[in-house]
Formats: C-alpha cells, sequence, structure tokens
C-alpha cells in the first residue's frame, strides 16, 4: 500500500482509500469514515459524503428531543440576518398564529408526518370554531401557504 499524504493511501488492487477522523470511539479508539474509489477525488468524494451522512444522524439524534418552540426560536434569530425585517416580522407573526399553539411544546421527534399533514389540511380548511384555518384570502395566496409549510 502507498501512501499519498495524511489518511489517503493507494492500494495494492489500484483503489484509492481515504479516511476522514470523525471523532473517538466509546473505547477510545479513533474513528474514521472511508471511501474508496479508483479515482482520488471520487475517494474523496465518497468519504465526504459518509461524513456528511453521519453528522446528519448526528444532529438528528440530539435534536429529537428538543423543544419545537427552541428549535423554531433558532431558525427565525437566523434568518434575522438573511431576510428583510418585514419578511421576519411576517415569519414571525404566522409562527405564533398559527405553527406554536400547534406544535410548540412538543419535542421535535414527537412530531410525525401524519401531524405535519394534518396540521397544513387544518390549515387550509374553513372552520368557523376560530381554530387553526387560516382566511379564506389568505388560504387562497399559494405564497402564503407554502410559506408556512416551509416554517412548519
Amino acid at each position: 500500500m502507498c501512501k499519498l499524504g495524511a489518511n489517503t493511501h493507494l492500494r495494492n488492487d489500484g483503489r484509492y482509500e481515504v479516511r476522514v477522523l470523525v471523532g473517538k470511539k466509546s473505547n477510545g479508539k479513533d474513528d474514521y469514515v472511508y471511501g474508496l474509489d479508483k479515482k482520488l477525488c471520487v475517494a474523496k468524494a465518497k468519504a465526504q459524503a459518509k461524513l456528511d451522512e453521519r453528522k446528519k444522524a448526528t444532529l438528528a439524534a440530539e435534536h429529537a428531543n428538543a423543544l419545537f418552540d427552541t428549535v423554531a426560536y433558532n431558525w427565525l434569530a437566523h434568518y434575522r440576518s438573511i431576510r428583510k425585517p418585514s419578511t421576519v416580522v411576517k415569519y414571525n407573526e404566522l409562527y405564533n398564529s398559527y405553527i406554536l399553539p400547534c406544535f410548540g411544546g412538543k419535542a421535535i421527534g414527537e412530531i410525525t408526518n401524519l401531524d405535519m399533514v394534518s396540521f397544513c389540511g387544518r390549515l387550509k380548511s374553513h372552520d368557523d370554531d376560530g381554530g387553526y384555518c387560516l382566511s379564506s384570502n389568505t388560504a387562497r395566496s399559494e405564497e402564503h401557504t407554502s410559506e408556512l409549510q416551509s416554517l412548519a
């Protein structure tokens, strides 16, 4: 095996092996993700893709117990820096009026796809009980409905 650089090797079978350090295992040993391919750039891309998958899975597991309103607050705080103030105000109003009453106290891991589908259906329906539904003008506006779905 020919070493080409830090954590990059050319194997005897002609494939490049790229390994990326992820962290430590529970036993204290280093934990790596690997990429193998006949082209070095493809092997690096495969290793990076596996690293990205691992990071996403870790984040999902960490945030599964986080409350929805905490995550939404962080999301809105992020958008304050990249959106116009009027857009942020509109997002805040939509969140406080429609999304927070339904999902605010739930953990992210408790919210299912069925919850989201039924929530979006209630937003579009006409309810005389003063429930979650939008006004008929807002419900007809595809722009507002898609904004709410992206927020949820």
